[in-house]
């Protein structure tokens, strides 16, 4: 099944990594069931849809949080670390910094370049 099931893939180079970095991260993680669950959930009930995830990060966030608790967390470490490897930018941890500071901060670095 496409990680873009009912939707166009984004148009962005960017923004297209991180869907699938996301997507994978989630596979890692959960079974495909579950993944299309929290997909689902994160449209149903939080009216956010999966090629949206790029221009909400924080709303990506919260929902991710709500849906799977406090282990979020390590899903978005993992989120990030996977998306700087596939850049081939260094991560680097950042005091004060979350998810959506280091991906934002990555889309600039590589749009500067």
């Amino acid at each position: 099944m496409s990680p873009y099931s009912g939707s166009r893939p984004p148009s962005g180079d960017f923004d297209s990594t991180l869907l699938v970095t996301i997507n994978e991260v989630f596979s890692d993680i959960f079974s495909r069931r579950s993944v299309e669950t929290i997909y689902r959930t994160m449209e149903d009930v939080y009216s956010l849809r999966r090629e949206e995830i790029p221009g909400n990060l924080e709303r990506f966030s919260n929902a991710l949080a709500a849906i799977v608790g406090k282990g979020h967390v390590i899903i978005e470490d993992l989120l990030v670390e996977n998306l700087y490897v596939k850049k081939g930018v260094k991560y680097e941890p950042k005091k004060g910094y979350d998810t959506d500071d280091y991906i934002e901060e990555l889309r600039s670095r590589l749009s500067s370049h």
